[in-house]
């Protein structure tokens, strides 16, 4: 016991001798000089941040690996807008601005620490900068008009819309949040329940709310819409890089989670079924939808993708001959071939498991990681159109190594051996007489082979399709 106790007074002693030595921050700076002293205490949390990071906090490595994946865009809009089927989008380069409060910031007026960044006016008053959504996804506020009218007389405590004055909320397919905070009175173009496009304006910055100036206040939340979810958002886009090419158009989906609940799900394919009368549709997804959902999830598919690939593939039907197999995803067939040549399973919920296997072939750690970075960079370097290609994990990497058109322009062709069949579709009905052609697989000149972006252009058709189908059946 006495031993013990020597113990604790050696501890105190030794803490008590350091104390007097080891050279304080205070001693140097003044302390009458608040934005000095500010300024070291910035630089020390963020000090703190880093080595937290350095010294293994793997999940929220694991939030940047995600992030290197699934790649948001700066959330302000370029000056200059195009319209797209009666949407307005602010794609190009963003105006000049700079973070002015960074996340995890507790400056004097605070009573907590910030909860996302800042981002500055760039000398505009409300009403001038445009703010788009950082990805696709699902408005989830504003609900009624009354929460977007909130006027630009800002200051610190200022309860409107709960601080945040008018702002947007958006759920996205990857399980992220992002929020958009103190927009312009009456400049939010997007309500609950609309579905929004990368790059598509949902607002300008103003001064609403608990707001000490004109700005954005932007945050990212992981997993949930709890503030407690909220990550770094630099971490997630970058005004050095603002836009981003990791989903190509912009329009895609993720691979592995839905955003839709199981009952959201189930109601929007019957609601499907409703508009248009697709027997098959119904016979065999719409009746086993909460199978499908269910087994989606459970083997880390997105069961949207699951839907819309086997409307692809097999218009959700498989022919007397071949219902027994449940291979509505064409796995292991290949153009011009059989159902009978490919997998063949004893249930649609197998089936699924059988597909969800494959895509795991396409994700970051897949077996075609590596070619898929390969055809990245290639078609990238040939200029080709960004929506035709994309990382490992992602709709477009996926689908630059699965959809293959053929090594050359067969003319005619078929929907077996490509080539003019489908540039035709592409480009054109009398494309393929401007090109060189061959009438077959053999003595096929080296000016009939296909090029790289006619390659990605035809990945990017396939992709198209995709899309399009699950915004027709699911709104997304």
């Amino acid at each position: 016991m006495l031993k013990k106790y020597f113990s604790f007074f050696v501890i105190l002693i030794t803490l008590f001798y350091y104390d007097q030595k080891v050279v304080r921050a205070y001693d140097y700076i003044d302390p009458n000089n608040k934005s000095s002293v500010q300024e070291m205490i910035t630089q020390i949390y963020d000090a703190k941040e880093q080595y937290e990071d350095l010294v293994g906090n793997k999940n929220k490595q694991d939030e940047i690996i995600l992030a290197s994946n699934n790649l948001f865009w700066w959330p302000i809009g370029s000056t200059e807008t195009e319209e797209i089927n009666g949407l307005l989008y602010a794609k190009g380069e963003p105006a000049s601005i700079k973070v002015t409060s960074n996340f995890g910031n507790k400056e004097s007026f605070r009573t907590s620490k910030h909860g996302g960044i800042d981002i500055g006016n760039a000398g505009n008053g409300p009403g001038v900068l445009n703010i788009i959504a950082v990805k696709a996804g699902e408005v989830i506020y504003p609900v009624k008009d009354s929460q977007t009218t909130y006027p630009d007389n800002g200051y610190y405590g200022n309860p409107d819309g709960g601080g945040f004055g008018n702002y947007v909320k958006i759920k996205h397919s990857d399980g992220t949040y992002t929020v958009y905070a103190h927009l312009a009175q009456n400049s939010i173009t997007v309500r609950a329940g609309d579905v929004v496009d990368q790059g598509q304006v949902i607002g300008k910055m103003g001064h609403s709310g608990s707001s000490t100036a004109t700005h954005l206040h932007f945050e990212v939340r992981i997993g949930s819409d709890s503030s407690a979810s909220r990550a770094y958002p630099l971490d997630y886009v970058d005004p050095n890089n603002p836009r981003p090419m990791s989903y190509g158009s912009g329009n895609s989906f993720s691979l592995t989670t839905t955003i839709l609940s199981k009952e959201e799900f189930v109601g929007r394919m019957k609601d499907y079924y409703k508009r248009t009368n697709k027997k098959g549709f119904y016979n065999n997804f719409v009746l086993n939808a909460e199978e499908i959902y269910d087994t989606s999830l459970a083997n880390n598919v997105n069961p949207e993708l699951v839907v819309v690939t086997a409307g692809t593939e097999e218009n959700w039907s498989l022919s007397a001959a071949c219902q027994y197999t449940n291979n509505y995803w064409g796995i292991g067939i290949t153009n011009g071939k059989g159902c009978n040549s490919g997998g063949k399973y004893s249930s649609l919920s197998e089936g699924i498991a059988a597909y969800a296997k494959v895509l795991n072939s396409y994700n970051e750690y897949g077996k075609y990681s590596e070619a898929i970075k390969n055809r990245y960079n290639e078609r990238a370097s040939a200029n080709c159109d960004p929506s035709g290609y994309g990382l490992p994990g992602t709709l477009e990497g996926m689908q630059s190594m699965y959809s293959h058109i053929g090594e050359y322009r067969y003319n005619p062709g078929g929907s077996g051996l490509g080539g003019c069949y489908y540039l035709n579709i592409i480009y054109g009905k009398s494309y393929c007489s401007t090109v060189a052609t061959c009438a077959g697989s053999k003595n096929c000149s080296k000016e009939s082979q296909t090029t790289i972006c006619e390659q990605n252009d035809y990945t990017a058709w396939q992709i198209k399709k995709k899309v399009q189908l699950r915004y027709d059946i699911f709104g997304l």
